[in-house]
């Protein structure tokens, strides 16, 4: 974006604000936009290392698989305040309300650009959206005709990358494209020079359709991967060392299916339709988890009169999980399902000869956790020339409770017992306060 000019960047366009494209300009929110030919020139070679192009992003690196990202702070390892979509759709592990970062990957050639909101938009895309959304929009079919090959292969031997992709038409006037990719990352090494257990390897692969007839566009999309990467575990107390090394591989294996529709009946009316399962199974030995998701989301976009915009929609999640044990964190019920329904509507007027733009709505979620969560937002902007814009907004924003937040029960049983931190004899002033400590403690 560096080499674009002014008037150049005024018209890149976004859609997480709104739902529908809007000059970067013109949006009330603090937006950034990665582009594409961004991420290929600065040869990052996973979407963690892309996201630390972004001003206001934290993104910490845990090993060599496993990252703590978020927005204006309060990273960790599952940020359950960071909404992250790929093509409009959600990605998160609906048992523990985080990413697994090590999970998601694309073939970076076909990332037409990354959305970054940095501040709440549960207004628009529902819960979660507290400290930032982060969304991935993947280029049309049409746009990755032919054959395309990739090799990335890092000097310190740490990165290596294949990824193949062949684009071609389909009858009717759609296009597709196959993809293929293979990543490894090796072991990173400590202070003394010995290489740690953090191997990552993925294999992944999938497809994308576009059609386009008339008034109306559709597109198909879906992909598969298998992971498999090392742990560097600290000791459990509570699990036999017969049954548990510090050391154990994790297996990750899931794919999704999109489908979205959309249909333009004039200039000042819209509807579209987008639909998709994700399914994802994990099994590490401590938090073994299989989960499904299920999203049915419909939106209505029409022009009521001139300088007035109205949005509105309907949507319903079905979520279930199942999970095994582990050897400390055991969960009260192996199986749990989840029904989201919410509704959201979003309008805009300009007023002031089109130099002031106001924006009201609200989003209304329920969630068997915590019954409806309503999650209004206002904002407005002002441009009193091409070259200045001042916005402010006032959201609320919420996060939906995760059903590890209620189903994990601490084993401490068998935790050895707090060491006796009595002084020694004759010792005075040593230690800690009496009161805080009870020597009988189990």
């Amino acid at each position: 974006l560096i080499s674009l000019s002014l008037e150049e960047l005024m018209d890149v366009e976004v859609s997480l604000t709104s739902r529908t494209e809007t000059k970067l300009f013109e949006t009330a929110a603090a937006v950034f936009v990665l582009t594409g030919d961004e991420i290929r020139r600065a040869g990052v070679t996973s979407l963690p290392e892309a996201l630390r192009l972004i001003p206001g992003m934290q993104v910490a690196s845990i090993d060599g698989n496993k990252w703590a990202i978020s927005a204006r702070g309060f990273a960790n390892r599952f940020a359950n305040k960071l909404l992250v979509l790929v093509d409009g759709r959600h990605v998160y592990s609906p048992l523990f309300a985080g990413v697994f970062w090590e999970t998601l990957d694309v073939v970076l050639e076909d990332v037409e650009r990354i959305e970054v909101v940095r501040g709440p938009g549960a207004t628009l895309w529902g819960a979660n959206a507290v400290n930032g959304i982060v969304h991935i929009i993947t280029k049309n079919a049409r746009e990755t005709q032919g054959f395309a090959a990739a090799l990335t292969y890092s000097i310190s031997d740490e990165d290596e990358s294949r990824s193949v992709r062949y684009g071609g038409p389909l009858v009717g006037g759609g296009f597709y494209r196959l993809y293929g990719k293979h990543f490894g990352h090796d072991q990173f090494v400590d202070a003394e020079g010995d290489k740690v257990d953090d191997e990552w390897e993925m294999l992944a692969g999938g497809f994308r359709a576009d059609w386009k007839k008339s008034a109306s566009t559709f597109s198909l999309q879906g992909s598969g991967f298998s992971n498999e990467i090392e742990q560097n575990l600290p000791a459990r107390f509570s699990a036999p060392a017969e049954a548990l090394d510090e050391s154990q591989d994790a297996a990750h294996r899931g794919g999704h299916l999109l489908a979205h529709w959309q249909r333009t009946f004039s200039p000042r009316s819209a509807i579209e339709l987008t639909s998709y399962c994700d399914l994802y199974d994990r099994d590490d030995g401590l938090n073994d988890v299989k989960s499904q998701a299920y999203e049915l989301d419909f939106q209505h976009h029409f022009v009521p009169r001139s300088r007035q915009t109205l949005i509105w929609g309907l949507s319903y999640r079905h979520t279930r999980d199942e999970t095994r044990a582990s050897f400390d964190i055991p969960f009260n019920f192996p199986d749990s399902d989840s029904h989201i329904y919410s509704a959201f509507v979003h309008g805009e007027v300009e007023l002031a000869n089109r130099r002031v733009r106001l924006a009201l709505g609200s989003k209304f979620e329920h969630n068997k956790y915590t019954d409806l969560e309503y999650q209004p937002s206002a904002r407005v902007i002002w441009l009193p020339d091409a070259r200045q814009a001042l916005w402010a907004s006032v959201t609320r924003a919420v996060r939906t409770p995760a059903p590890s937040d209620f189903r994990i029960v601490p084993n401490i049983s068998s935790r050895p017992n707090i060491p006796d931190f009595s002084p020694p004899e004759g010792a005075v002033g040593f230690g800690p306060p009496a009161e805080i400590f009870s020597r009988d403690m189990p």
